[in-house]
């Protein structure tokens, strides 16, 4: 895209100058100070500190960079975070204070999950010497004051935390995403302690669910997440001084309508706080008292000025043509564009400026966009036009109106040739099918699929009675299939093969199906399907026949009707 345009971002949007965390800051990644006394967390990308009973907190950071995860020393005179400063994940210590920085690893790995072992040794994850062969991570440790790190043990996982007495180290495997909280299966995460003692790793927990997040209590009591009735709760778990269990774990939280995100004790075991529906909740382990939320405020200047001007003559991300091919719409920064369909005239025009992500553009007719929003939330179709009607080049105000309202994510859709169906693919997995008129009211809708795994690379036969997809099978290998719109009948493999098939494309006449494979020796090739018997039987001579009949009559689209002969389709592939 060669059309120049000046983009507005809005980085904050800030209506008073202290915010609470009733208003859910998105504050992220709280940890304990050794006694207790002192939180810090991260929030707009840099370290925070607040007393434990809540109030101001105080930004101890202050970069451009994201920085997260802190965790105290035992002494509290130092707090270990990751920032990826220079371009990868990195462990940085600051003072509670917000002096003496340092940066403690330089590798171009990433570097994560920083624990102090003591105040003099930190315990971290990295992949460094076997990425290529494990995807799981290494276990280093590195001086607090800086120099080359080792490798420690010889085991790999995530998640890496010392118990007070340095006598035990527990972590996590299992490559499940922590995210999946409702996994069960032979993926799944799972807690390990290992003994410097017995110089043994014994697996501490058998559920095949998840398991993770684990954190030293006092008197080796181990505190971890675990999601044994389909929410992470917490759970506490005896280690003795030969790194087994001892005794039951035992459930110290039990929510059971949205789960805990994340879990972090205070080095003398005497608290603990955790993160749920986006708040933070401190817990008193010595009284055992029920969590207590905290509230906390962060007031603030602006981090950066508030706009910034940026102008951008490449990476759009979308594009799409309008029906009459006199204009472009195109999306740059997560906003959308309009500029005329000549690379003579670069002025682009912003119909829709928002501080959202839009997404998906597609035109209605030659005056109207519909496109994918978050603007209220949830992405939701939403369309645009000229407030007095007209083309959107043209006017000088532009009207936005919200014409659905799910509530989950949709995640794209597709329009229909004659532009009065779209097929819409939500985040569950469900494909509707749903009625659109020329002024973007949306009507009758039916689901015609609803699939643990989502259809993808949507394509309208070109009579609009059919679309095709690409969907992953229980081996996670994409297929093509087709699959009429009005819902009836089954869905229908084309590709049928064990190496991954995607972006089907229907040929304008509606007689054939291209799509794209890497079934011969892995490269990416284009294949096709002949979609009528008949035709994949003929000879050169016969098709020679067929396109003297072409030229003899006129071309009428209206009277195309798309004919697919089902059986062993998979066999007419060229």
């Amino acid at each position: 895209m060669k059309s120049s345009l000046y983009l507005l971002l809005i980085c904050s949007i800030c209506l008073a100058p202290i915010y609470a965390q009733d208003q859910h800051l998105s504050l992220r990644n709280p940890a304990l100070s050794s006694d207790g006394s002192q939180i810090s967390f991260s929030y707009q990308g840099d370290i925070w500190v607040v007393p434990s009973e809540g109030g101001q907190a105080s930004r101890i950071t202050i970069h451009e960079a994201y920085e997260h995860s802190p965790q105290w020393s035992p002494d509290n005179n130092r707090i270990l975070f990751i920032s990826n400063r220079y371009g990868n994940n990195d462990l940085f210590t600051i003072s509670p204070q917000g002096t003496n920085l340092k940066r403690l690893t330089f590798h171009s790995a990433s570097d994560n999950d920083g624990r102090w072992i003591d105040n003099s040794r930190i315990l971290f994850n990295t992949r460094r010497s076997y990425a290529q062969v494990e995807r799981d991570r290494e276990f280093y440790i590195i001086d607090a004051k800086g120099g080359t790190p080792y490798r420690a043990y010889d085991a790999m996982g995530y998640e890496s935390a010392c118990s007070a007495d340095g006598k035990t180290l527990a972590f996590v495997k299992g490559p499940c995403r922590e995210s999946r909280e409702a996994y069960r299966g032979s993926a799944n995460r799972d807690i390990w302690t290992y003994s410097h003692n017995t110089k043994q790793y014994e697996q501490l927990t058998t559920f095949d669910g998840q398991d993770t997040d684990p954190d030293w209590g006092a008197d080796n009591d181990l505190y971890y997440l675990s999601a044994q009735n389909g929410k992470y709760n917490i759970y506490m778990q005896h280690i003795d001084h030969m790194g087994k269990t001892s005794g039951e774990a035992r459930a110290i939280t039990s929510y059971v309508d949205e789960g805990i995100e994340t879990l972090d004790v205070s080095h003398n075991g005497n608290a603990l706080v955790f993160m749920r529906k986006g708040d933070v909740y401190f817990k008193d382990l010595k009284n055992q008292s029920d969590p207590i939320k905290v509230n906390i405020q962060v007031g603030m200047d602006y981090r950066f000025d508030p706009q910034e001007y940026k102008k951008y003559t490449k990476n759009a991300s979308e594009l799409s043509l309008s029906p009459d091919e006199e204009q472009l719409a195109f999306v740059v920064g997560g906003d959308v564009f309009v500029k005329k369909n000549n690379e003579d005239r670069t002025y682009s025009i912003s119909p829709a400026p928002h501080h959202a992500r839009e997404k998906n553009i597609q035109w209605l007719n030659d005056t109207t966009v519909v496109f994918l929003s978050d603007r209220d939330g949830d992405f939701d179709l939403y369309k645009v036009m000229a407030k007095k009607g007209g083309d959107l080049m043209r006017a000088f105000e532009w009207r936005v109106t919200q014409i659905s309202n799910t509530p989950e994510d949709e995640d794209y859709f597709e329009m229909s040739p004659d532009r009065d169906q779209i097929a819409i693919v939500s985040v569950s997995g469900k494909l509707s099918i749903i009625d659109i008129d020329t002024l973007g009211q949306l009507s009758e809708s039916r689901i015609i699929m609803d699939s643990w795994a989502a259809p993808e690379d949507l394509s309208w036969s070109p009579d609009g009675k059919w679309v095709a997809y690409s969907q992953a099978d229980l081996d996670f290998n994409d297929e093509i299939f087709i699959r009429r719109v009005d819902g009836s009948g089954s869905p229908i493999n084309v590709s049928m093969h064990p190496r991954g098939d995607s972006y089907p494309v229907w040929s304008k006449d509606g007689s054939k199906l291209g799509f794209l494979s890497i079934r011969n020796n892995g490269d990416t090739d284009i294949w096709f399907a002949w979609l009528k018997k008949e035709d994949w039987l003929r000879t050169q001579e016969d098709w020679e026949d067929v396109e003297d009949e072409k030229d003899e009559k006129e071309d009428d689209n209206d009277s195309l009707l798309v004919a697919i002969d089902i059986d062993n389709i998979h066999e007419r592939l060229v």
